[in-house]
């Protein structure tokens, strides 16, 4: 899955991947970006302050 999140005329691209938690035997989502993130703290746990185009 992959989802464009566009900040300030920028389009940065993020990879979702789904790891498996060994402790609880549930999947979580993790977040990886090929981008360089805001210095600002991340609500959307995905270090973007900006509105998630698909």
């Amino acid at each position: 899955m992959e989802k464009l999140f566009r900040c300030k005329q920028r389009i940065y691209k993020l990879e979702i991947i789904r790891v498996r938690n060994e402790s609880t035997q549930k999947d979580q989502k993790e977040i990886t970006s090929y981008a360089v993130q805001t210095k600002k703290p991340a609500p959307n746990q995905a270090g973007f302050h900006c509105i998630i185009t698909q």
